[in-house]
């Protein structure tokens, strides 16, 4: 059951801290989201991923690909993205929003995470945001039928 419902751009900005002692640095990603497998959503409510990711001193606005999952009953939003570092290795970003009434906004729009090496090593962790007062209308804007997992996304 492999067909597009919807889909939607997400940006998130923050920082990271590498675990190496260099300091805060900017993090950053802009993101296509798309349910391309149905199935794949109805049961976990998975979307891909791609778009472009920027890590201060590890991927300077480099590709970006992976999913995300959006459980709502079990108070969960996870982000996957992979991308190659400017030194060629293969890391991810991951993180998880963890949506709570209480503190809806908050929860919302904050996401705490790790950048991680070529065998899940934590490089760094992470914590984004989502700018309400400057992205709330561009990224509703972005809501539109869903593409296909093959199709290539401009970003």
């Amino acid at each position: 059951m492999s067909f597009p419902l919807y889909g939607f751009t997400e940006t998130m900005r923050g920082t990271w801290t590498p675990l190496d002692g260099s300091g805060r640095k900017t993090l950053w990603f802009r993101a296509e989201a798309d349910v391309t497998d149905a199935r794949a959503y109805l049961k976990r409510g998975r979307l891909s991923l791609t778009g472009k990711l920027h890590a201060e001193g590890l991927a300077d606005e480099v590709p970006a690909s992976g999913h995300l999952e959006i459980q709502p009953l079990s108070g969960r939003i996870g982000y996957e993205l992979e991308f190659t570092a400017d030194d060629g290795r293969r890391c991810r970003f991951v993180g998880e929003k963890s949506p709570s009434l209480r503190h809806l906004l908050k929860s919302m729009t904050t996401l705490p995470g790790d950048v991680q090496g070529p065998d899940g090593e934590r490089l760094g962790t992470a914590l984004l945001y989502f700018d309400l007062k400057n992205d709330l209308l561009p990224f509703l804007g972005t809501f539109r039928r869903g593409r296909r997992a093959s199709a290539e996304v401009a970003t």
